[in-house]
């Protein structure tokens, strides 16, 4: 092969090179403007985003007891289902120590696990002025579930996780 050929062959791969890079700089150079000018046109709804994300934060950072008196109540059915539907919010189920306490406000963040719920729903109606107790079920040589039921004179809810299912006592008129 010649010196000519061989160094109009060198060239080429060098125009491709070239070619190449400046296709990446133009594809660059497309999506930062892309990206301008859709932050320009939607700036208002990214902000209304981030702004509402915050304050979805900020709602579940409320205090044990602002949660538990928002949701007290003369009748223990609609006090229980405000609490669990308040508590939907944040809710997340984890497996933990059993022999640690969690503060609620590890309970909003890391979650619990039946024995956390359990207790987090017991405090509440120690503050409502309600009656509980604990229930136990064995799963396994190993394991075994935890739920709390809250009374009062006019009947119980049997709570679970978020779940409730409330029952009023029927009294014979006389």
């Amino acid at each position: 092969m010649s010196k000519h050929k061989k160094s109009v062959k060198a060239k080429n791969r060098n125009v491709i090179k070239i070619n190449k890079y400046l296709l990446l700089i133009f594809i660059n150079v497309w999506i930062i403007t892309v990206g301008c000018l859709l932050g320009a046109v939607y700036s208002e709804e990214i902000v209304n985003f981030f702004r509402e994300s915050s304050q979805n934060q900020n709602e579940v950072n409320v205090e044990f007891n602002d949660l538990v008196l928002n949701c007290k109540d003369d009748a223990l059915v609609r006090a229980v289902n405000c609490l669990t539907d308040e508590v939907y919010v944040f809710y997340k189920y984890t497996v933990t120590d059993d022999t640690r306490v969690l503060s609620f406000d590890e309970l909003k963040t890391l979650g619990g696990d039946c024995k956390d719920w359990s207790e987090f729903y017991s405090n509440a109606a120690v503050l409502w002025g309600y009656d509980y107790q604990y229930i136990y079920l064995d799963v396994n040589e190993n394991e075994r579930h935890q739920y709390v039921v809250v009374s009062d004179e006019t009947g119980y809810c049997n709570i679970d996780g978020i779940y409730a299912g409330c029952f009023t006592f029927k009294y014979d008129k006389e």
